[in-house]
C-alpha cells in the first residue's frame, strides 16, 4: 500500500484547502510588499532592503531575488526617459520648494498636504467663493518641470476630465497658477485598497463587489480610448462613507485615439508585480494590444 493509499497518511480536503489558502495568502502579501517597495523607489525614497528583510523574514529570499527586478526596471525607465533627441538634460529637475500652508492659490486655499507621488503632490483645497473642498494636484517640480512631465500631467488631467463614471475619480478644474500646473478632483475621504489590505484579507463578497466596480470602471475607460497602464491597489481609493472604490492616478495613462505617445518605444511602464507576464518579459520590446495589461492587473 502506498502512502497515498494509506488513510493515515492521506491529507483531508480541509487540510489541502488550508495549504492552498496559506500559499495564496503568502503570495498576496508578498505582492503587496513588492508593490510598496516599487512605489517608494519611483518616488525617489531611500529603501533599506536589509531592514525590510529583517522586518519580513518570511519573504527574505524572495525579496532579495525580486529586488534585482525593481532595480533593473527603475534603471531602464530612467535611462529611456532621458535618452533621445528631445530630452533637455540627463538630470531630474529640482523639486519645487514646499508651499507654506495654509496658502492662497488662485481661487483656492491650500489647507494641508494629503498625498504625494513620483510626479505630483496633492493638497486639501477649499474654493474661496463656494466654500467647497477638493483634492488639488500639482507637479512636484513646479515651473522647473520637464516638457515630458508637463505633457504627462496634462494628459492625466485630460483623461480624467474626459471621463464620467461613478467609480473613476472626477477631475473638475484644470489650470495654471504662479507657474504651477494643477487640476482639482472631487475629494474622497478614505484609504487606498493597498492600505485596507495591509490589515488583512477582506470578506469574499466585499472583495467581489469592489472588483466588479473597478472592472466596470476600467471597461468604461477602455471604451473612451484610455488605458490606465498602472492599475494596482494603491491606485484604488476606497470611500469611508460607503466602501465605494474609485480608480485614481491616470498619470501613466495612454490615449489610444491619439497619434502621439508619451512614452518611447520599449519603455517599461507600470509596476512589475501588476504587469502582464508578456510585458514584464519584454523589458523593452513592443508587445501586443496594451488592454491586456490592465486586464491582467485586475
Amino acid at each position: 500500500m502506498t502512502a497515498s493509499e494509506n488513510p493515515e497518511n492521506a491529507s483531508s480536503p480541509s487540510e489541502s484547502n488550508a495549504a492552498d489558502n496559506d500559499v495564496d495568502s503568502h503570495e498576496a502579501r508578498l505582492a503587496m510588499l513588492f508593490s510598496d517597495l516599487m512605489d517608494r523607489v519611483q518616488k525617489g525614497e531611500a529603501v533599506d532592503l536589509g531592514a525590510t528583510c529583517a522586518k519580513h523574514p518570511e519573504f527574505q529570499e524572495e525579496l532579495r531575488q525580486l529586488w534585482g527586478t525593481i532595480m533593473v526596471t527603475h534603471t531602464v525607465g530612467k535611462d529611456q526617459s532621458h535618452s533621445g533627441e528631445n530630452e533637455e538634460s540627463t538630470f531630474a529637475p529640482p523639486i519645487a520648494p514646499p508651499l507654506e500652508l495654509p496658502s492662497r492659490f488662485g481661487a483656492y486655499t491650500l489647507i494641508e498636504e494629503i498625498g504625494r507621488g513620483g510626479m505630483g503632490v496633492v493638497y486639501l483645497a477649499r474654493h474661496e467663493e463656494t466654500g467647497n473642498e477638493f483634492a488639488l494636484k500639482m507637479i512636484l517640480h513646479g515651473d522647473q518641470a520637464s516638457e515630458t512631465t508637463l505633457r504627462r500631467f496634462h494628459a492625466e488631467a485630460k483623461a480624467g476630465k474626459g471621463m464620467d463614471h461613478p467609480n473613476i475619480i472626477k477631475i473638475l478644474d484644470v489650470g495654471q497658477q504662479d507657474g504651477r500646473a494643477f487640476f482639482c478632483m472631487e475629494l474622497i475621504h478614505g484609504e487606498t485598497l493597498s492600505e485596507r489590505l495591509d490589515r488583512g484579507p477582506m470578506p469574499p463578497r466585499q472583495t467581489a463587489r469592489i472588483l466588479m466596480q473597478v472592472a466596470r470602471a476600467i471597461d468604461y475607460a477602455h471604451s473612451q480610448g484610455v488605458l490606465h497602464r498602472d492599475l494596482k491597489p494603491s491606485n484604488i481609493l476606497i470611500s469611508d462613507e460607503n466602501n465605494k472604490p474609485y480608480v485614481v492616478d491616470f498619470g501613466l495613462a495612454r490615449d489610444v485615439t491619439a497619434n502621439e505617445s508619451l512614452t518611447r518605444t520599449g519603455s517599461v511602464i507600470g509596476t512589475p508585480s501588476y504587469m502582464a507576464p508578456n510585458k514584464r518579459q519584454a523589458l523593452g520590446a513592443r508587445w501586443g494590444p496594451p488592454v491586456t495589461s490592465t486586464v491582467w492587473a485586475l
